[in-house]
């Protein structure tokens, strides 16, 4: 049963970071590419992957990669929930790509949990434009269990790797076996370099310190890790092999109905003050409408009907909240509130079915 007022739909943008940012089919793959600055992300919506080049010519416009993008699946998330490890953009956590809060992500949807990556530009302190990105994971329980939620991410370095280079640096000190550092370390970044690039990584989040932490981050051998389920036994000092990884471990810990925990990394280029400031989204509607045609991030109006969906709404609040400090249960509120001012005032349509979810979803985040 439709309940029927004059047809308004505010589109929630899929907003680029730049003037330069495409989207195209490749097969029957869709892959969305960002340019912005001295950074071109790449996001592979089949595999759910990315991929990070660095602009090292300008003058030929010649980009190199941070980490290994010949086989992008080497560097993947996987995500434990009841001890039950999947690989994100695998079964029953296939990839959506969409648009939070004017970031491009990915969409992680599963029956018991919800995992959003938002991809947001940034640059260090001492660089004029855009050198890296802050991946940001953010895990919703949309069920009445409680669950017990880990994350792994893991990157193929190899930028230090081949005869007479050092795989790592950690805070300047070189790094040449396997390498364990625990979430109580003063370390702030590492990094992976070769004579033409470089790849920093953080080990503290830059811009909020009091963020939960990685329980450890683990240098060792690519395919030791890769071969690992989840923990793999640390042997201090063992050689890389020439192949060498880097891994984020967040232990698992309980989850509880309607919750969320969110981590954050930053990629970049290095920089001696390991600092980094987040940029503004810069919007170019041309380029807006030609990637919606193959990455719509909201459902399209049918028969008048306004449609949405209540747990991109919890997710936009989320990272929104994140960025700005503000409370995410009270912007979930404001923007349903939003939604029934819109209904009172006859400007959208709303289904008894979506008058019963946002009921729902009041009593969740009140």
């Amino acid at each position: 049963m439709i309940i029927r007022k004059a047809f308004f739909f505010p589109f929630i943008l899929v907003l680029l970071l730049s003037g330069c940012a495409s989207g195209r089919k490749t097969g029957e793959e869709i892959v969305n590419e960002i340019k912005e600055g001295n950074i071109h992300l790449t996001l592979n919506e089949k595999k759910g992957s990315f991929s990070l080049f660095y602009l090292s010519d300008p003058q030929t416009m010649r980009y190199v990669p941070l980490f290994n993008s010949v086989e992008p699946p080497a560097s993947y998330t996987s995500i434990s929930v009841d001890k039950k490890i999947t690989k994100l953009g695998e079964k029953n956590f296939k990839a959506r790509l969409v648009s939070i809060g004017g970031y491009p992500a990915f969409l992680f949807d599963s029956s018991a949990v919800t995992v959003t990556q938002t991809f947001i530009p940034v640059k260090t302190a001492n660089s004029p434009v855009i050198n890296g990105v802050m991946i940001t994971y953010t895990v919703r329980n949309n069920t009445e269990k409680n669950y017990s939620i880990g994350l792994r991410i893991s990157i193929d370095t190899e930028l230090g790797e081949g005869r007479g280079k050092t795989p790592f640096y950690i805070d300047n000190n070189d790094v040449t076996g396997e390498t364990l550092i625990e979430k109580d370390s003063l370390h702030m970044s590492w990094v992976s370099r070769n004579d033409t690039v470089s790849l920093m990584g953080s080990i503290i989040n830059p811009l909020d310190d009091s963020q939960k932490k990685a329980d450890y981050i683990h240098f060792a051998n690519w395919r030791r890790l890769y071969t690992s389920s989840w923990q793999l036994r640390y042997s201090q000092g063992r050689s890389f092999g020439g192949d060498s990884a880097v891994c984020y471990f967040y232990e698992p810990s309980i989850l509880e109905s309607g919750g969320s925990f969110i981590y954050t990394i930053f990629l970049s280029a290095e920089d001696d003050a390991r600092w980094y400031n987040i940029v503004q989204p810069y919007i170019s509607e041309p380029v807006t409408a030609a990637v919606e045609q193959t990455a719509p991030v909201t459902q399209i109006p049918v028969d008048n009907v306004f449609r949405f969906n209540i747990r991109d709404i919890e997710q936009s609040a989320v990272i929104q909240a994140q960025l700005t400090g503000e409370n995410s249960d009270v912007l979930v509120l404001m923007k349903l509130q939003d939604i029934l001012n819109q209904f009172i005032n006859g400007e959208i349509d709303l289904s008894e079915q979506d008058i019963i979810d946002i009921e729902n979803a009041v009593n969740r985040h009140r």
